[in-house]
């Protein structure tokens, strides 16, 4: 990777968040110089296409912020951020920040919330504040998507947490409470379909996945915390067979419109 087009930080905290805000401190730049940044996990398995299939959506659509979606084979939280394979993308409420895209000025906003204590389980609800008045500004990609790898609450950040005898959820309401930031519900208020239509009725795609479900069950009672390698090896080969499946398809595709030309 050449020098000039990567910056390396390691600048550390109780969360990414205060890191990211120490590192767009040294760095300002970043908040000019680009349009949307997007601030992802450690722990997720995607592709360049991924990304750039991602940031396409979230310029064509002139996104305030947008997830990628998670693929069903992920570690979840919320059901809704899993990957709905008929659509393009989400209008919603809610983002999850494990995969986002935020569009600079929105996070520029964000920065005196980067930079406070305990505000890992905030920056959701305070994203959506910035635009809770706009209802096409927040939206899931499920056009692209990523493996969440390892599970939920289960790194050395919640170490702290779990010490001090206190949830997540009573963490992130004092937070709330002490800073004005309002609680926002997780719910689909639009969608685009593959074609890129408008979906009439978008609750009939938000019906909740029972693979996922099983499978995250399955996993907790063996005591999985990360994806086995032999799950990877077969994931991704798996997604080699569809991409080169899509493309034999394509091509047959394209040579059949150069055969009706030709007669």
């Amino acid at each position: 990777m050449d020098g000039e087009d990567f910056t390396w930080s390691a600048d550390g905290g109780e969360s990414k968040f205060r890191g990211l805000f120490t590192c767009f401190q040294k760095t300002p730049s970043f908040l000019q110089d680009y349009d949307y940044i997007a601030i992802p996990d450690d722990d997720l398995i995607c592709t360049k296409d991924d990304w750039n299939t991602a940031f396409a959506l979230a310029r064509e659509y002139k996104v305030a912020a947008c997830q990628l979606s998670l693929n069903t084979r992920s570690f979840y939280s919320h059901s809704i951020t899993l990957r709905r394979k008929s659509l393009r993308l989400r209008w919603v409420t809610m983002v999850e920040p494990i995969a986002p895209i935020i569009r600079a000025d929105i996070l520029q906003s964000l920065m005196p919330i980067f930079a406070l204590p305990n505000n890992m389980w905030a920056i959701d609800d305070a994203i959506s504040d910035l635009v809770v008045d706009d209802r096409s500004s927040l939206a899931i990609l499920d056009a692209a998507s990523v493996v969440h790898t390892r599970e939920v609450m289960s790194s050395a950040l919640y170490s702290p947490l779990w010490e001090d005898g206190k949830t997540p959820a009573q963490v992130q309401a004092e937070f709330m409470q002490r800073h004005g930031i309002k609680r926002h519900k997780r719910v689909v208020v639009g969608a685009v379909d593959a074609h890129g239509q408008t979906v009439a009725d978008p609750q009939s795609i938000s019906k909740k996945l029972y693979f996922p479900r099983l499978l995250q069950r399955f996993r907790r009672l063996r005591g999985t915390v990360t994806i086995a390698r032999r799950e990877l090896v077969i994931f991704r080969g798996v997604n080699a067979l569809r991409n080169c499946r899509a493309k034999v398809l394509s091509l047959r595709q394209r040579n059949a419109r150069v055969g009706i030309v030709k007669q």
